[in-house]
């Protein structure tokens, strides 16, 4: 019996224009390795599961589209935008209007928002418990900003507007994903993957979490995309199913070594900390066997590289068997405690808090949050990009000082005496924007501020 297989394709043309567009690299580059997998006949399209991953460039912080660029059943995925940090900052700031003469009360719960926190501030004093002013909110690793609330928490003429709030984003089952990985004939992973948690879900990860696995040598995929990702409404994209092709076969190529056979227990299978990916074993009889397993670990872990990922039945014997080892983490509150604490300092929106199950106090190596210092501040200290090394510390953290050595982050000093007129073009300047502003209005073509 013959059967005609139709495979699902994108055309290179538009990713091509997308990724070699002046105006898309200042703001974006390829992140890490990509597959832009052929038929090896029509190299004017690719296969479902291709992929190019991004990355927004320094000073820029990702604004929409997918960072990881999929072909999906024929289609790609919405392409990302990048845009300049202060231009992200002043299109929030822009929206909040002059707040007028009546200041709003404040409490400890005015800087609070559940799985939230306040990232920016524009206040003036008028009492020890009124202002006048905004207030920025962001959200922590799992959750977005109602988009129908904003934002910015702005004190109108002595009433507070809608507070921001944190609504939970699409989680996946991690089970379901490990339970598919460790039972799929003809599978075997890439290495490549970016798997998230949130603070207190260890069974789920985060939208926008992905695994890009393979099919062995002989085996061709019929089923979902290769690039298994997690979704905005919480499901995963259909598995690939990898099938044998007709004829013979095996999953994979390497020689079975000959001879004595190994034994094989309930044992044989496991690794702490990590999972076989990849097996080739012939049996003798039901406890023994000849060939190798291969092994990978679970986000959070890596291969002993004296080791490497083959458990291979030499003559009777077993080879060394993989051991996955911790790789670096650091402390969540530390950074937390840093980020509440620190003056002048904002953020950009852009991170990647990468956590393990049971260890939810602490982050895995690679994890960063880009900051920025707020205007009239500089920073002295270390970088704006702040990162989790494999050695399990955080690279220097930034030291935000006022211009000119006095003043604070959210009380900023209001100049005194008479107002200044405000018309049209007082918030406007050739070739540039307003990036920020305090102002308190006297009168409605009057201010006083900055």
């Amino acid at each position: 019996m013959h059967y005609t297989i139709f495979l699902r394709k994108c055309p290179t043309a538009p990713v091509f224009a997308f990724i070699q567009s002046s105006s898309i690299s200042k703001t974006m580059s390829i992140n890490g390795k990509y597959n832009l997998l052929t038929d090896g006949i029509d190299n004017s399209t690719v296969l479902t599961g291709a992929y190019v991953p991004m990355m927004c460039n320094k000073g820029y912080v990702h604004a929409g589209g997918q960072l990881n660029i999929t072909c999906t059943d024929n289609a790609w995925t919405t392409f990302p935008t990048c845009v300049a940090i202060t231009v992200h900052d002043s299109l929030m700031i822009a929206s909040s209007p002059a707040s007028n003469a009546l200041p709003c009360t404040i409490d400890v719960t005015t800087f609070n928002i559940t799985n939230g926190y306040s990232s920016n501030a524009s206040l003036s004093s008028v009492s020890s418990n009124a202002v006048t002013g905004w207030i920025q909110f962001a959200c922590m690793p799992g959750y977005a900003l109602d988009s129908t609330v904003g934002a910015l928490y702005t004190c109108n003429n002595g009433v507070w507007s809608t507070k921001p709030r944190c609504l939970i984003t699409g989680r996946c089952s991690f089970s379901a994903l490990q339970d598919f990985i460790m039972n799929a004939t003809g599978l075997q992973t890439t290495g490549q993957s970016q798997l998230m948690q949130a603070s207190q879900e260890t069974s789920l990860v985060l939208d926008g979490s992905y695994i890009v696995v393979a099919c062995g040598n002989g085996y061709t995929n019929m089923g979902g995309s290769l690039n298994i990702t997690c979704s905005a409404s919480g499901s995963w994209s259909p598995f690939p199913r990898c099938v044998l092709n007709s004829g013979s076969g095996s999953e994979t190529t390497p020689m079975v070594p000959s001879g004595n056979a190994c034994v094989v227990d309930a044992t044989t299978l496991n690794t702490t900390n990590g999972y076989y990916s990849n097996i080739s074993l012939s049996y003798t009889s039901n406890t023994t066997a000849t060939g190798w397993i291969q092994f990978a670990c679970m986000p959070g872990y890596t291969l002993d590289p004296m080791i490497g990922a083959l458990y291979t039945c030499n003559n009777g014997v077993w080879s060394a068997k993989p051991r996955c080892l911790t790789t670096g983490r650091c402390s969540f509150s530390a950074l937390q405690n840093f980020m509440n604490s620190n003056t002048g300092l904002q953020t950009t929106g852009q991170s990647q808090l990468m956590q393990v199950p049971q260890e939810t106090n602490v982050v895995l190596s690679g994890s960063y949050i880009v900051v920025v210092c707020m205007n009239g501040y500089t920073n002295i200290g270390g970088s704006l990009n702040i990162t989790c090394s494999a050695s399990g510390s955080w690279s220097p953290f930034p030291n935000c000082v006022l211009n000119g050595g006095s003043g604070s982050q959210t009380t900023p000093m209001v100049p005194s005496g008479n107002a200044c007129i405000v018309d049209t073009t007082t918030l406007t300047l050739t070739n540039g924007y307003s990036s920020n502003a305090s102002l308190s209005s006297a009168s409605s073509n009057t201010a006083t501020g900055n």
